[in-house]
């Protein structure tokens, strides 16, 4: 039986369980939540089909999901899911009503059908009640039932109260009502008629490793002449040298074979053939009962409905302990295995249908993949196109170099490295050469690898293949029909992202050796991460507010900035921080005759142009970018600015609100110019303003904050989610609280769903990757605001915390374990103690020199006392002199209490003597020094 549209009720889902873990292969959910206990409504619908939620049709006071279908060769349809519980009142029949008129007025001005399924719990058969309630309704509109037969059959009654109800039953062909499963509730099917269903399979290329052996490969690579290769001197004839013949090794080794994918065509492993066996036998059982409708007939078939539903709980549980068995000591398996409880390893929604830009629709695989392609490749060029002429030179920011980088080779013992390094798991890019392949065959082919790698540096050139990208679409949001609402991920070829490693870790040393790189930019560097540009800020405003000061923050939001980047403009600013001429060179054929194309559904789009931007996709692209904006803080007069690539911040802290307005947009205007000279663009709508301070501070300057370019005024808002954490303006927490909390809420209820079928080890895996990663993350910027402030808070977390301990030890609330000892049998930190343990490791870190420069500059040893000692005291004092204590800044406000240079330094003196002069982290965590 195929099934291209499924409706369910009383889905009993909540925001805690995501589309993903519930999602069916092929199809795509619609669903609509009850807000309380039970309830809910659900539509999936076939992918082949083109179909959209039409939320303007539903009711609120309704269970109602209306969804707009429309099969290529057939009439549109709009349908609505409905759930009427069974305490409905007269208040259901007057909104029912109101969705029924509003469907009926849509479709007759869009020329579609409607159909309406659901459980209305109103008996059709009992003719007296239906015609007081949901038939009389549906009859007004001109709505027929298609089932006039029992669709809930139990050992006493017989109702039809499952129906769907059409406004033209001529376009449906046969309807049925079906016993199915344990449920007391038959399936209820109708039949359109439609033409023929697009797609249900498709073709696609892969490596067979079916009579693959690493050392048979490895043994006829050996056997390879590579003097084609060696006596190269064009870096493009070498590497078509070396692809000829490794391609015609594996492929006699691993060959390429095509085959046929075919939609839904798994079941669950746990689904035995003794478990369809026992399903049938019930079923059986089922039918049997409501025949005879014999009372020992139906004792029988609810022992074997028990016997099926424990049989499947026990296979279950059997199936995941088997793979956890077997993931042992593979981090990709088990997370395979943690994964089918979260709904992540549900694959991807295929692309339905495309709206063309003059409003035609396509289904066909390979004109949307040149849709795709159209759009991916011209999107950031039509933004650049459409700027005015820059006024200045975008290159006078930058000083005159110093020093001169030029490319050293590479030995075969660094290229062996990266060879090893390789991840077997990644796509393999439009050459066709894995990365399994070219890993198990590494010390093989370092030799002619190492000579193609050289031949590039040395020639400035990179080869054709190497500058070529596979794009495939992954939807954002929105509109699935528009091509707008996808966002592209390049796969490129294996071996240009080893030769990008190569040349990355030169640049990186030559950048980070000379300090070239603006302490202001915390995106792809060493030490630095999101969290600790967010600690900087953070550290900065609770400074302002411990000096009476009220702080204004711009968050800046560029359009594709990583897309619209200019070759020329970063060529030249390569040249500026001393990239000699063979480097920029080779920079320049990097960038030059890029081409993608697009795969979609086993189709591939004609390649296309990249004319700006960086590699997506690349491992020089985020590089790239950084160095292109490097100089974007030499324009900044008054302003703090904090960067983490594209994600700029400028902020002010001044005892008045105008004192902050006057200086944010004064840089705001500098910022614009130099965007307008390096040909990168501002969104103003999606640039916020943000106004941070005490609350009788804020009280006191009105709240309000107005940050102008001259052109533009932002818009302040009173929440801002920077690099995932969300600002209010008095740092209270509450709003990110609010949202980690909604995630924890789902990782609990993953747990809740694993803890039947796996071990302790796999839901302690589960609570440290669902739960404690989002208590983890950017923690020392707000934990301890909460530790020390708002034991509500505090206390709703733990509460989660606790609940995730009695998922992995058993024990239920009502056996009133402590909580000290559930913790320690679940394996737990509690969470005070959790925040000393990051914020100590923040700390050591930042002293240690393990941490960006801005975070180092929070901390000072505290100043040792004077050399000579006039009195007792003073000789006390240099006796006792300790060199390993920080510096403690007096808090005059208690929000000031919770930073890094106050709590983090309050910490850090409460620790033993031997572990403060720790010098290696391992030995900090361990309490004892090294011994050097």
């Amino acid at each position: 039986m195929r099934i291209h549209v499924l409706g369910l009720n009383e889905t009993r889902l909540s925001d805690t369980i995501p589309d993903s873990f519930v999602g069916i292969d092929s199809y795509t959910l619609y669903r609509r939540d009850r807000d309380r206990q039970g309830g809910g409504v659900g539509v999936y619908v076939k992918q082949t089909i083109p179909s959209q939620r039409r939320c303007e049709l539903e009711q609120d006071d309704l269970e109602v999901c209306c969804i707009e279908i429309k099969p290529e060769k057939a009439r549109k349809t709009l349908l609505a899911c409905v759930y009427r519980p069974p305490t409905s009142g007269p208040d259901w029949r007057n909104s029912a009503e109101s969705l029924v008129h509003k469907l009926s007025q849509t479709a007759e001005k869009e020329n579609a059908d409607v159909a309406i399924m659901g459980d209305f719990n109103s008996d059709l058969l009992n003719s007296t009640q239906a015609m007081s309630s949901v038939e009389f309704l549906m009859g007004l509109y001109q709505l027929d039932p298609v089932i006039r037969e029992p669709t809930r059959i139990t050992e006493t009654t017989e109702s039809c109260i499952d129906n769907i109800f059409v406004s033209n039953p001529d376009h449906y062909k046969s309807s049925a009502s079906v016993a199915w499963g344990p449920s007391d509730h038959n399936l209820i099917l109708t039949c359109a008629k439609a033409g023929g269903e697009a797609g249900g399979s498709r073709r696609c290329e892969y490596r067979s490793y079916k009579q693959y052996t690493q050392q048979s490969f490895i043994d006829s690579l050996k056997s390879v002449r590579w003097d084609t290769v060696l006596d190269c001197f064009d870096v493009t004839d070498a590497w078509n040298a070396f692809k000829d013949v490794f391609l015609s090794v594996a492929d006699e080794h691993a060959p390429l074979r095509m085959k046929t994918v075919r939609e839904n065509s798994h079941t669950a492993p746990w689904l035995t053939d003794r478990v369809k066996n026992m399903m049938g036998r019930r079923d059986a059982a089922r039918r049997k009962a409501i025949k005879t409708k014999d009372v020992k007939d139906w004792e029988i078939y609810r022992s074997l409905r028990n016997q099926t539903t424990s049989m499947i709980r026990k296979e279950k549980k059997t199936h995941f302990a088997e793979a956890v068995s077997e993931a042992k000591g593979d981090q990709s398996l088990m997370w395979k295995i943690i994964n089918a409880f979260t709904g992540k390893s549900k694959s991807k929604s295929q692309v339905q249908n495309l709206v063309r830009p003059d409003n035609t629709s396509t289904s066909n695989p390979s004109e949307m993949a040149q849709e795709f392609n159209d759009y991916f490749s011209t999107c950031a060029s039509k933004l650049t196109d459409g700027m005015t002429a820059p006024q200045g030179n975008p290159l006078r920011h930058i000083p005159e170099p110093t020093r001169t980088f030029s490319f050293e080779s590479v030995d075969e013992s660094t290229v062996l490295n990266e060879l090893q390094r390789l991840k077997t798991k990644k796509a393999t890019g439009l050459d066709k050469i894995p990365s399994k392949l070219l890993k198990d065959s590494a010390p093989v082919i370092v030799k002619p690898l190492t000579h193609i790698f050289n031949l590039s540096l040395a020639t400035g050139q990179v080869p054709t293949d190497w500058k070529e990208a596979q794009i495939s679409p992954i939807h954002k949001s929105g509109n699935r029909a528009n091509v707008a609402n996808y966002r592209p991920v390049s796969v490129l070829s294996v071996m240009s992202k080893v030769m990008e490693k190569l040349v990355g870790n030169q640049v990186t040393r030559f950048l980070t050796r000379h300090d070239l790189l603006t302490t202001h930019q915390s995106g792809f560097r060493r030490h630095h991460s999101t969290a600790t540009a967010v600690q900087k800020i953070v550290e900065d405003i609770k400074s302002a507010f411990n000096c009476s000061k009220v702080t204004v923050a711009l968050f800046l939001d560029l359009r594709k900035a990583f897309d619209t980047v200019n070759h020329d403009i970063l060529l030249g600013k390569l040249k500026k921080l001393g990239f000699d001429t063979d480097v920029t060179n080779w920079f320049e054929s990097y960038l030059a005759d890029r081409f993608q194309t697009t795969h979609l559904q086993g189709q591939y789009s004609s390649k296309s142009r990249v004319n700006c931007g960086v590699p997506q996709g690349s491992v020089l692209g985020p590089l790239l970018f950084c160095l292109y904006v490097n100089d974007l803080p030499n324009v900044i007069r008054n302003c703090s600015i904090q960067m983490y690539a594209d994600d700029t911040v400028l902020y002010f802290s001044a005892s008045t609100v105008k004192d902050c307005e006057e200086a944010v947009s004064s840089d705001v205007r500098r910022v614009v110019d130099w965007l307008n000279e390096n040909k990168l663009l501002l969104h103003p709508d999606k640039t916020k303003s943000m106004l941070f301070g005490l609350p009788q501070k804020l009280r006191y300057a009105g709240g309000t904050v107005n940050i102008t370019d001259g052109v533009n005024v932002y818009e302040q808002v009173s929440s801002f989610t920077y690099l995932g954490i969300t600002l209010d303006p008095s740092l209270r927490w509450m709003a990110h609280v609010a949202k980690i909390t909604a995630k924890i809420l789902g990782g609990l209820g993953a747990m809740g769903r694993a803890r039947a079928f796996v071990s302790t080890d796999i839901l302690q895996t589960m609570y440290q990757t669902l739960l404690l990663s989002h208590l983890d993350y950017c923690a020392t910027a707000w934990l301890p605001s909460l530790v020390l402030s708002n034991k509500t808070l505090v206390l709703q977390l733990g509460r989660l915390i606790n609940r995730a301990a009695r998922l992995i030890t058993g024990h239920l609330l009502k056996d009133h374990v402590p909580v000290e000892v559930l913790l320690a049998e679940a394996g737990l930190e509690p969470l005070t103690k959790r925040v000393e343990t990051i914020s100590l490791a923040t700390v050591f870190k930042a002293v240690r020199g393990k941490a960006p420069v801005y975070m180092t500059d929070l901390f000072r040893w505290k100043s040792p006392p004077m050399l000579r000692a006039r009195t007792r005291t003073e000789a006390k004092l240099i006796r006792d002199y300790d060199p390993h204590l920080l510096h403690c800044p007096s808090a005059r406000v208690a929000s000031y209490r919770s930073s890094m240079q106050h709590y983090g330094a309050q910490l850090w003196n409460t620790l033993p003597l031997k572990q403060r002069a720790a010098i290696t982290y391992k030995d900090f965590k361990n309490g004892n020094p090294s011994e050097n």
